[in-house]
């Protein structure tokens, strides 16, 4: 278990490049919360999230599941984000059990004076200078730090002389104070802020090559508090450094040309992959999406060579967006891969992010255009792979069995004989057919052309759900002496790939069986209700 946790732990980070099947994101929310839970055993854990409007749908889903499953261990959950929020997730703003919303409001005058004593620490901010920084800031904390923190570089001069230039806003503000910078300080700011809010010193180096005194500018910015320095680094042997504010790093950024902008994000995704390979794929991805978008805004379209790179780095994270189950990122990046190159099979790949999502009408269309022009290219791979998806759609969503057994029947057709994917699905949807019709000569028969397509491919994912299937067949029968090997052959593959999910469809089909018909049933229903919650999690609950 502790494998387990750790494997699937790395591969939610990125540490991970490949794992045997897929891993569900339910699987990584498992991992996540055993690893919770384990952290919290000696002392309160307290776990904070940053401008989480800005998240992805996985760790807004991740936090939710952490808060909803992490029951008996002290844990205490923040989480910081704009009003935006509530757009996309109406349900955080109250309502749920054990959960407080809190609207942070301006500070009191009061409170914006206490404020300003503290952080005035080279001495009393009074007069015409305290009014004006109160009467702009509006108890805005950071207006408030970032407005002092001017008035502290007036070196020397009468306050009285910046309080009548204080900016109406706190971006203008923060733009003041990086306007003042020297040259070497203003540039580094600008070409961090196009990494990110974290940033490390040798993408720096790399993206100011031509700064011999890189360190001691850093150094200055840590002391002027524009960065803070980042506790632990993702890329080893990176020192890594943050901006102290989003805003900062936003207002830094904007002061940079289209052109300047795409030349850097292209030089900070090349030096990525020369220092981490593929583990932070995602990231590169992104940073030549930007690249690519900002010089087509110039220029009308990136150069091939650039929508290319960028192309392929997007398809490659919306593969590995679909390993995780994060459908809604690796639809939308596949979508931009496609829209940077065309190509069949990414056309294919977004269709199946579609179905992965459940949009069965965009599946129809999008895989039906991909049947099409894989016919007329003569690419029997994604031509297969399309069919198949078909059928699925004409089964589960249309419960036409014969036009679900036709297009499954073309796929067998037109898959090649090693291509073992496309033609264990469409079996399936043949046996599934056939199942609903009460034809279980004919479900067991695809039943075992899956076994043995399964074990011919050396997949044993595939054989664990081909055993399922058959078990089932010989429990629909009452053959349970039959189906109870198969049920713990299918057990012991799910267990050998440290699949979550498949463990589960292993073992329910096997203890409703018992349950119903043995007198084993109170056995049963104990073994069904000691497992870990975390069986519960994968959507496949099972009716102990």
């Amino acid at each position: 278990e502790n494998e387990a946790i750790a494997d699937l732990l790395g591969l939610a980070s990125g540490v991970l490049e490949a794992v045997k099947g897929e891993r569900s994101q339910q699987e990584i929310a498992w991992a996540a919360r055993e690893w919770v839970e384990r952290m919290a055993h000696d002392q309160p854990l307290v776990l904070a999230f940053e401008d989480i409007h800005w998240a992805e749908d996985a760790l807004l889903d991740l936090i939710e599941h952490l808060a909803e499953w992490v029951r008996d261990a002290p844990l205490l959950i923040i989480s910081l984000a704009r009003a935006e929020l509530l757009d996309v997730r109406p349900g955080w703003g109250g309502g749920r059990v054990r959960a407080t919303a809190i609207e942070l409001e301006p500070l009191g005058r009061e409170e914006s004076e206490e404020l300003i004593d503290a952080l005035a620490s080279n001495g009393v901010i009074g007069g015409e200078a305290r009014e004006a920084l109160l009467d702009k800031t509006e108890g805005n904390p950071l207006f408030v730090e970032e407005t002092v923190r001017m008035l502290a570089e007036c070196e020397g001069r009468p306050l009285s002389e910046f309080a009548q230039r204080i900016p109406d806003t706190l971006q203008a503000l923060i733009a003041a104070r990086i306007d003042r910078l020297p040259p070497e300080e203003k540039t580094v700011l600008q070409h961090a802020s196009v990494i990110g809010r974290t940033f490390w010193g040798g993408a720096i180096k790399e993206l100011t090559a031509e700064f011999e005194e890189l360190e001691s500018v850093l150094e200055t910015l840590l002391l002027r508090e524009f960065l803070v320095p980042e506790l632990r680094s993702s890329i080893s042997g990176e020192t890594a450094y943050r901006f102290k504010h989003v805003l900062i790093r936003e207002v830094a950024y904007s002061g940079l040309s289209k052109s300047a902008r795409a030349d850097l994000h292209a030089r900070f995704a090349h030096w990525l992959r020369e220092r981490t390979g593929e583990e932070l794929l995602e990231i590169r991805a992104y940073h030549l999406d930007q690249a690519a978008a900002l010089i087509a805004e110039l220029e009308g379209a990136p150069p091939t060579e650039l929508a290319h790179e960028a192309a392929e780095a997007l398809e490659a994270a919306g593969r590995r967006s679909l390993a995780r189950e994060a459908n809604r990122s690796a639809r939308k990046q596949l979508l931009r891969a496609l829209e940077l190159e065309p190509t069949l099979e990414r056309r294919y790949q977004a269709a199946r992010a579609a179905w992965r999502l459940g949009d069965m009408p965009v599946v129809s269309k999008e895989m039906e255009r991909v049947r099409a022009e894989a016919a007329e290219q003569g690419d029997r791979w994604c031509e297969a792979r399309a069919l198949s998806a078909l059928s699925e759609v004409a089964l589960n969503r249309d419960a036409d069995v014969d036009e679900a057994n036709r297009l499954a029947a073309l796929a067998l057709d037109v898959a090649d004989g090693n291509d073992y994917e496309p033609r264990f699905d469409a079996l399936h949807v043949l046996n599934t057919g056939a199942w609903w019709r009460g034809r279980l000569t004919d479900s067991e028969r695809y039943a075992r052309d899956q076994l043995a397509l399964a074990q011919e491919a050396g997949r044993e994912d595939l054989e664990a759900r081909a055993a399922v299937d058959l078990a089932g067949v010989h429990t629909a029968r009452k053959d349970y002496d039959l189906a109870a090997p198969l049920y713990a052959r299918a057990l012991e593959l799910a267990e050998q790939s440290g699949s979550t999910t498949l463990g589960v469809s292993s073992r329910t089909p096997g203890l409703s069986t018992k349950k119903q018909e043995s007198p084993r049933c109170s056995g049963a229903c104990s073994t069904a209700s000691g497992w870990s919650p975390g069986t519960r999690e994968t959507s496949i609950e099972p009716n102990a």
